[in-house]
């Protein structure tokens, strides 16, 4: 069986660098997804998100960057999810636009109902890439209300409370 890897040649998740551009990444995940390698596939969208908080394809604050961040896993799991190609979280956008991001982080944390994406980060042990853990990360700008809600929807989803330390 001839395996055929498109523009990356990432067929494991240690091949995945500092380095390693976006594209790649992207095209790595394709062909991940294509041979059922789910561990290479977390590494890339991982790896991803960290392009995403170094503000390597937006400007912004860190809690901005966090939240670009946040979006990119968010909206790639429901793209993955919904079977579709891509998916764009309108709504979202919109009140970030409208509100900020404060707002938007704030709504999530704050909803009892976590959706799918939610839970299939807390399946792979993801929860740095949830709108709670930015809650938690930069809690100085959020009510302790918010902050509460925030940290015991991760521990309620699984998150040992010892990994939500981050002072």
């Amino acid at each position: 069986m001839v395996v055929f890897f498109s523009r990356s040649t990432l067929q494991s998740k240690e091949q995945i660098s500092e380095n390693t551009p976006d594209d790649e990444l992207v095209t790595a995940m394709e062909n991940a997804k294509h041979h059922d390698n789910k561990d290479l596939w977390w590494e890339c969208l991982r790896r991803r998100c960290e392009l995403k908080r170094q503000g390597a394809s937006t400007k912004g604050s860190p809690l901005e960057l966090e939240f670009h961040a946040v979006m990119l896993a968010y909206e790639t799991l429901q793209a993955e999810l919904k079977r579709r190609k891509n998916y764009r979280a309108v709504r979202t956008w919109k009140t970030f636009e409208n509100k900020g991001v404060i707002a938007v982080l704030e709504k999530w944390a704050k909803n009892p109902q976590k959706g799918s994406a939610f839970k299939v980060l807390m399946d792979h042990e993801a929860y740095d890439l949830t709108a709670e853990f930015v809650v938690l990360k930069y809690s100085n700008a959020f009510s302790p209300e918010v902050v509460s809600a925030a940290r015991q929807s991760l521990i309620d989803a699984g998150v040992p409370p010892e990994k939500l330390e981050l002072t």
